[in-house]
């Protein structure tokens, strides 16, 4: 397995007042909804706040398995003349119902055949009928 590089760029308020919403959905059973607003203030404009907002959340194509996601990141800046300040906040949650477990087959055992990809084997007997 290789390394890999996560690169994040926080987002500032734009001169352009900006006011977003996105609503949708993932599958019949997972929907998204997301906020995006920034807005400057002062005379020059010197003064930014943006906020972004995301969350979504249902039931996934495998029985008994669901998650949720949300994640909230406010940035405060201030663009002076000689001086640049910002403040990056941010928070993120999710929960993963019943994961699935990866599985390995030892080298000269025969490979079983592929079980429905719609049964989550972790999951509880009780609820999956």
């Amino acid at each position: 397995m290789n390394g890999g590089t996560i690169h994040l760029v926080p987002k500032q308020a734009a001169d352009v007042p900006l006011t977003r919403f996105t609503t949708g959905f993932i599958s019949n059973a997972q929907s998204y909804n997301a906020i995006d607003v920034g807005r400057r203030y002062g005379e020059q404009g010197e003064w930014g706040v943006r906020f972004n907002g995301a969350y979504h959340s249902g039931r996934t194509p495998i029985d008994n398995q669901s998650q949720k996601h949300g994640v909230t990141a406010l940035a405060l800046d201030y663009r002076g003349e000689r001086l640049r300040l910002g403040l990056d906040l941010g928070n993120q949650k999710g929960d993963f119902n019943s994961p699935l477990r990866n599985r390995s087959v030892l080298s000269g055992f025969p490979i079983p055949s592929a079980p429905d990809l719609r049964i989550n084997q972790q999951g509880s007997a009780s609820s999956a009928a």
